[in-house]
């Protein structure tokens, strides 16, 4: 913490893990904030002045696995006018995420909404007269905005369409929200009347406009946010890495193809999500998708043949396959949903063809938690495999898989058998985004209780001793990258010949402006 005016910086936290979005009691007495650990995601208070924290509430949030739900957790004005009462969000049992409302003293909590299925309500504030609860509702990988009254009642919309809405928070008066929103192109600052819908744009930049903040005399401090992603190739070998990209903005999940001499990947460089194509003898690159909507995790068939992508070019998004040469028009293979939390954070998901190509394995919301599923690359057949999958990579068959799970507060890397039913664990602890080598030798995976300071890790695996048997854990893990602070890291895919791994460097920055209540 430190003076708006200048002078000495007071540091209150020093927990291992992240601590995020504080915001201020009313009174200025308290400062609520986010403290994950790699695995849960807690609300906590602390005085401004320094000393102990206190755990408010659990979210039933996994830190790392969901970290888009993580960041948003806490609205930009949490606290009820009179400091008795917080809003936050948290995890529902099925996996939706609804707001709840904690008293303070003497702890009861109540359910606020009740999103429908694979929905997520995130982002809640209150109103400065305390009657209202602005929130942001994902729906379908769109986020809107949406009220529900502080007394308890049915939640409305207040404006959901295409464009993406996000951190609202009332102005003084409680006649205008302000919230981030990318109607534009750019997330920008935006602000709307309650009663006529009327919009109005308040900030113009090509950055990224992000986290206002709303002080009791109508000063709004919000943050422009530069989020630089490329890719990096790993080499078991030397030990060194190589740059691939060299783009502005976001690029994920790099997969090697078949050959070895080409790698996909998504980026947002020009503007919207699209799958490209990198030849990594002459550099030459394709655009694969082409596409308006949002292209997202592509993954070659064994064949080196096709390209399985999630999009939603027809609306929902969903699973759909190319041509990896280009030749043609892409093909939906399925009408079902697959929600993400945002274009970005598509990198939460999991999407991997089968080794004997005729299928595709994904991970998508459903009763009960996350679950794994399949489809049939040719009949276009869904089938439910396994609640309770967080993330999967295929483990040298389709029978058999390495997979994450949260299981009594703690996540879980095991190997199972699908079909006998066998099931064994590897690690425990906190970790993301893992994938199983082409030989089964090794899985990489990112670990670290802050998902700012996410690296990667390698743990080896002992070879089955039965044609249907499950690999073991071979020692400890160990440490592949080290950003120490400057980057961190997210995985993407191994070469064939399992010497090499392609993954995303992140670094992140940005700066803080006011707006004046003049508009300065």
């Amino acid at each position: 913490m430190r003076p708006r005016d200048g002078g000495q910086t007071l540091r209150l936290t020093d927990a291992p893990g992240d601590e995020l979005l504080p915001r201020w009691s009313r009174d200025g007495s308290e400062i609520a904030y986010v403290q994950g650990n790699g695995t849960a995601c807690d609300i906590h208070r602390i005085p401004p002045t320094g000393g102990a924290s206190v755990k408010l509430v659990e979210t039933n949030i996994p830190f790392l696995q969901s970290f888009w739900h993580a960041m948003n957790s806490l609205g930009s004005l949490p606290w009820s006018p009179d400091d008795e009462h917080l809003v936050f969000s948290r995890t529902l049992p099925s996996g939706e995420v609804a707001l709840f409302e904690v008293d303070l003293e003497s702890r009861e909590e109540r359910q606020m909404t009740t999103p429908p299925a694979e929905a997520y309500d995130l982002s809640a504030s209150y109103s400065f007269d305390g009657r209202w609860i602005v929130f942001t509702r994902t729906q379908k990988g769109v986020s809107g905005l949406w009220l529900v009254p502080a007394s308890g009642g049915d939640e409305r919309p207040l404006l959901v369409d295409e464009f993406n809405h996000g951190e609202p928070s009332f102005l003084p008066g409680d006649k205008f929200i302000v919230f981030s929103s990318n109607r534009s192109g750019p997330f920008n600052m935006w602000a709307i009347h309650i009663e006529s819908g009327r919009l109005s744009a308040m900030t113009f930049g090509g950055g990224s406009d992000q986290h206002p903040s709303v002080s009791a005399d109508g000063r709004i401090v919000y943050s422009q946010f530069g989020h630089q992603t490329d890719l990096y190739v790993l080499s078991l070998d030397s030990g060194e890495s190589q740059r691939l990209t060299a783009y502005t903005l976001d690029n994920f999940v790099g997969r090697f193809s078949p050959d070895g001499r080409k790698i996909a990947y998504h980026s947002t460089r020009t503007g919207n999500p699209e799958i490209w194509i990198v030849d990594l003898e002459s550099g030459h690159e394709v655009n694969l998708s082409a596409d308006p909507a949002e292209d997202l995790l592509p993954d070659w068939s064994p064949d080196g043949k096709e390209i399985a992508f999630l999009s939603n070019r027809e609306g929902t998004m969903s699973l759909w396959v190319a041509r990896a040469d280009g030749s043609g028009k892409p093909e939906r293979l399925s009408e079902q949903e697959i929600p993400t939390p945002s274009a970005v954070w598509g990198v939460s998901l999991s999407v991997r063809w089968t080794p004997d190509g005729e299928a595709i394995g994904y991970v998508r919301p459903s009763a009960g938690g996350a679950s794994l599923w399949r489809i049939d690359r040719n009949s276009g057949a869904v089938e439910q495999l396994r609640a309770g999958v967080l993330r999967f990579d295929w483990y040298l068959d389709r029978n058999r898989i390495v997979y994450t799970r949260l299981h009594e507060g703690e996540l879980e890397l095991r190997a199972a058998n699908l079909t006998t039913g066998e099931d064994r664990l590897l690690y425990k602890g906190a970790h993301t985004e893992m994938i199983v080598a082409p030989d089964g030798a090794a899985v990489a995976l990112v670990k670290s209780t802050s998902h700012f300071d996410q690296q990667l890790f390698l743990l080896q695996l002992e070879r089955p001793l039965t044609a249907e048997g499950l690999p073991g854990a071979a020692g400890e893990l160990e440490r592949l990258t080290g950003g120490q602070g400057r980057w961190h890291v997210h995985n993407g895919g191994w070469s064939p010949d399992a010497r090499k791994i392609v993954y995303t460097q992140d670094t992140d920055d940005g700066d803080i402006y006011l707006i004046h209540p003049d508009g300065s």
